[in-house]
């Protein structure tokens, strides 16, 4: 059983954002087998490395859906983003000094994840969805 499962309550009902989220789940599964089968340091590392860079090409796409749709919520969400990714940073360099965060950070990523695509998201979809090319 995954650590944490796509349902269709979490979709945005943008095939594109939706994709990604998906992605976005399985990078964290990912992380959550490496952790429980006792993975070498590196591979976690880099699993880490892996959803940092996947997280940081989603919010561009997102961003960028925004601003070309005039959502007005563009630079709250913005900072929504730039929250997760500090801390994503954070962990990460506790992590790199030998430090145990590994169980504190899939906690953190799953309620993250889930509490940003089921409330935030959904805030700003309905203004993208009402384009014709996303039907």
């Amino acid at each position: 059983m995954s650590f944490i499962e796509w349902s269709e309550e979490m979709s945005v009902g943008v095939s594109e954002l939706d994709y990604q989220h998906k992605m976005f789940l399985t990078y964290i599964n990912d992380l959550n087998s490496a952790i429980v089968s006792g993975a070498a340091h590196l591979l976690i590392q880099v699993t880490m490395e892996n959803l940092a860079k996947h997280m940081k090409g989603h919010f561009t796409t997102e961003e960028n859906l925004m601003e070309k749709y005039g959502y007005q919520g563009l630079e709250e969400h913005r900072k929504l983003h730039q929250e997760l990714e500090r801390e994503v940073n954070s962990f990460k360099a506790k992590y790199e000094a030998n430090q145990q965060i590994e169980k504190e950070l899939l906690i953190f990523l799953k309620k993250w994840v889930t509490d940003h695509v089921m409330n935030e998201d959904k805030k700003f979809v309905g203004v993208v969805k009402e384009e014709p090319m996303w039907e």
